[in-house]
């Protein structure tokens, strides 16, 4: 369905944005569910997410259907839900050595791999196995060990093998 814009004719501009006042409290109790399995410095962008959800669900709703509160909380939860795929496929693996490991931003994992060899432009996806770049990436992330076993569906024995290993890997290259 093609969102119609609102205007004099259709006479919906009020009704949508009066449902999306009076819902914005489930959009943000939606993206609140999801905020452990984020970043601290990408948890706006969930909040954005479920805002951008509940608009969709104004835009489309039809009140022949159902409760509006209902649907929303459907189209926010599969907006945030195709958000963090999103996320989880792109913006937690794009990590390079140039990633400051502290909040200051002052020690980058170069400084902490070795002080001799040059490593600009080296992806640690390009040191590793796929699995333990991912794993050091979500790790780096500030991901528990038992939240990356969450999102992986395996153990946190074999996580912690994997960082092992990673970590095994990394020191043989200094």
């Amino acid at each position: 369905m093609v969102p119609v814009a609102p205007d004099e004719q259709t006479g919906f501009g009020h009704e949508r944005e009066k449902l999306f006042c009076e819902n914005a409290r489930l959009a943000s109790h939606i993206a609140a569910r999801f905020m452990p399995y984020v970043p601290p410095h990408h948890r706006a962008e969930v909040m954005g997410e479920a805002r951008l959800g509940l608009w969709a669900a104004c835009v489309k709703f039809d009140p022949a259907r159902g409760r509006f509160s209902t649907y929303a909380a459907v189209v926010i939860t599969n907006t945030v839900l195709h958000w963090l795929r999103h996320y989880r496929r792109h913006v937690a693996r794009e990590l390079s050595m140039e990633t400051p490991l502290t909040a200051d931003g002052k020690i980058a994992l170069k400084d902490v791999l070795s002080y001799e060899q040059d490593f600009s432009g080296v992806e640690v996806s390009d040191l590793l196995r796929k699995t333990d770049a991912d794993v050091l990436c979500l790790k780096l992330a500030g991901l528990s060990q038992k939240d990356i076993a969450a999102r992986a569906g395996c153990s946190q024995a074999s996580i912690s093998r994997a960082i092992t290993h990673a970590r095994a890997e990394l020191a043989k290259m200094l």
